[in-house]
């Protein structure tokens, strides 16, 4: 005689059943499991795209000096825009019409200033993680910079934050719901920093996760390189100069990267990426009036650390992407976004460590005060 198994039958034997011990390293792992989907479901919450959230996967900061590559691409200031970010690499050849990277083994600086001015931040910086994960995987690499506006969104200073704080706001939902799910997981909560009543009640969630040590400066800002050198090439948002590479290179990275992951206040902001003179501030070299640029700061750094050129952002080029100092500066901030001047993206494209273009190429005669094709630097 056949025996029916119902569905009620099935519920019995389960509700029946002895329970087994769940040991310790299945709970890690279900747990692991766990923080890698909501990492994961809360980013496409805010962007409606999938991508590997798992902090394993997290970046971790380049070093401060990398062999030249084959083909280096140097993208300046983004502030918030994301259709010109989407854009700008679409130009230069690093990702197809989907967002995916097929720069393969390009090397990218993009040389700071992801925050403030425009409304789509956060979007930009988890877009920048995944072409960072994309880009490993065929032997390219794209490094972000932090530039002034990441230093100042760090300590609280929000003042050319126009229209960003929505967009944290709704972060700011989703993380603390991934939060609730992690904890009935088991999951040890990371709770938003609290906030202390004079912040402004639409800065509470942007400050939560900017601040030192908050969420977003962790997982985005603090392994960004504030100094970086690509062969003959040397990248800093505003400048560098003699005092900076007196201090050291490595330590400043160093010591910007500890400031970042700090809890809010309990590590000095260090000099060197606050006042004029510093590397995140300086105008030494960006002023369109060539007079005006401190040329003469460069000859002794150029030999002593035996690069050819330095490429800066910060300082808006209404002109496009030029040189200065005996073509020896480059100045690649074109004011792209809608929050600055609405400029036209470019980039500057390194070919062997030799030959530079901007891209896009144009049709016939010059681009950015760049005779094209640019000269060979030796």
């Amino acid at each position: 005689m056949s025996t029916m198994f119902t569905s009620s039958d099935a519920g019995s034997a389960v509700n029946n059943a002895p329970l087994k011990p769940v040991k310790p390293k299945a709970t890690r792992q279900c747990q692991r499991q766990m923080n890698r989907f909501v990492d994961t479901f809360v980013d496409f919450a805010m962007t409606g795209d999938i991508f590997d959230s798992s902090p394993a996967s997290a970046p971790t900061r380049a070093p401060t000096v990398i062999p030249a590559a084959e083909r280096l691409v140097a993208i300046g200031d983004l502030h918030g825009d994301l259709e010109k970010t989407r854009e700008t690499f679409r130009l230069s050849g690093l990702i197809d019409d989907k967002d995916h990277w097929t720069g393969g083994k390009t090397v990218v600086v993009q040389v700071g200033d992801q925050l403030d001015r425009g409304p789509k931040e956060i979007h930009i910086l988890l877009l920048l993680e995944r072409w960072k994960q994309e880009a490993v995987k065929t032997g390219g690499q794209l490094i972000s910079m932090n530039g002034n506006h990441e230093t100042m969104s760090c300590k609280g200073d929000f003042r050319y934050a126009q229209e960003g704080f929505e967009e944290f706001q709704i972060w700011k939902f989703w993380y603390e719901l991934g939060q609730k799910w992690k904890r009935r997981c088991g999951i040890d909560l990371k709770p938003l920093p609290e906030v202390s009543d004079q912040v402004p009640l639409r800065a509470v969630a942007r400050w939560q996760g900017l601040q030192c040590g908050g969420p977003i400066t962790k997982r985005f800002l603090a392994p960004q390189s504030t100094v970086q050198i690509v062969g003959k090439s040397l990248f800093a948002h505003g400048g560098l100069l003699q005092e900076h590479l007196d201090y050291g290179l490595e330590k400043l990275n160093d010591e910007v990267n500890a400031w970042m992951l700090a809890p809010h206040k309990t590590v000095k902001m260090p000099r060197h990426v606050r006042g004029r003179d510093s590397v995140v501030w300086s105008r030494h070299f960006g002023s369109e009036n060539q007079d005006e640029c401190q040329c003469d700061l460069i000859d002794s750094l150029f030999r002593q650390m035996a690069v050819n050129r330095m490429i800066i952002g910060h300082t808006i080029q209404g002109s496009g992407i030029n040189t200065a100092c005996a073509d020896r500066v480059f100045r690649i901030d074109v004011g792209m976004s809608k929050g600055c001047i609405d400029g036209q993206p470019q980039s500057l494209e390194i070919v062997g460590d030799r030959k530079i273009e901007v891209l896009p190429k144009p049709e016939g005669g010059a681009a950015g005060g760049i005779p094209w094709p640019f000269s060979l630097l030796k």
